[in-house]
């Protein structure tokens, strides 16, 4: 059955196959071997070539699908040539959260265990790989957040993907109804203090078309359009420092190199 599979698809036929091979696979002479596809796979222990052949049976789902069914997530979803295991996304996403690795060192490290005499053979796929991250992760934390499986395809609202507190004070969620007359006021008051650790940051996008935003205002961050209207249209308020020589509160504000964004903090209580 296998012979008669590889025969089918062109395989046997084909002399290539005992040709030698000085990358390794890492860049392969011919874009496709009988009638299927080689396609670049990029996994934990390297970034590899081998040829596809999906189904094409009548009733077979989308090729990008089967991608994603097999545990890769494709580059694109119209003819693929780039592919991620899910297994990669995650080891990736390690060691950026931890090591705040570059997308760039991860990416060397990965054409290193290609091929580790000659790394600059091995193909460079940074920009896909950033690409693909950025929309793993956000299709993780709509998953996370109950989207990940919504018939009405739902878009989350203001603030939605941000991490739920359980102990913060919350009418109708966990306060009493007659909350407002019973005890003194302060003890349900919602405190969120700032250490001086400023650091949810949003990345300034210089290209020459504006990258999407797949998360607009839905976590931690305001939305785009009426924080820009908001530093347009007011002024900073110098805060007295209490502290000798202490500024991380005069500093919060203090522009950042490649961040659009910086410095935010968010102080409310329940009213």
């Amino acid at each position: 059955m296998q012979d008669r599979l590889l025969d089918f698809n062109g395989i046997l036929s084909d002399d290539r196959l005992e040709e030698d091979d000085p990358t390794f696979g890492a860049v392969p002479a011919y874009k496709h071997i009988g009638s299927g596809k080689i396609v670049t796979f990029v996994h934990t222990n390297g970034i590899h070539q081998l040829p596809v052949y999906p189904c094409m049976c009548s009733g077979a789902i989308p090729i990008d699908l089967q991608y994603l069914a097999m545990g890769f997530y494709p580059a694109t979803s119209t003819d693929i040539a780039t592919a991620f295991s899910i297994s990669v996304l995650k080891h990736f996403h390690s060691f950026k959260v931890h090591a705040h690795l570059s997308t760039d060192a991860y990416m060397s490290i990965l054409r290193r265990l290609t091929n580790y005499i000659f790394p600059d053979i091995a193909p460079d796929h940074k920009r896909e790989l950033s690409r693909v991250w950025q929309q793993w992760n956000h299709i993780t934390n709509l998953k996370r957040y109950g989207f990940g499986h919504s018939k009405k395809q739902e878009k989350p609202g203001k603030a939605e993907l941000a991490l739920y507190c359980a102990v913060c004070p919350q009418v109708g969620v966990n306060l009493p109804p007659d909350w407002k007359s019973r005890g003194p006021l302060y003890q349900y008051y919602r405190y969120l203090v700032g250490d001086g650790n400023f650091v949810c940051n949003h990345i300034h996008i210089n290209s020459s078309q504006e990258a999407p935003r797949l998360a607009d205002g839905c976590g931690y961050m305001m939305p785009s359009v009426p924080y820009e209207e908001h530093l347009a249209s007011t002024s900073e308020t110098v805060e007295p420092p209490t502290c000798y020589e202490h500024r991380a509160v005069a500093d919060k504000n203090k522009p950042k190199k490649g961040y659009d964004s910086t410095g935010c903090r968010n102080l409310s209580r329940v009213e």
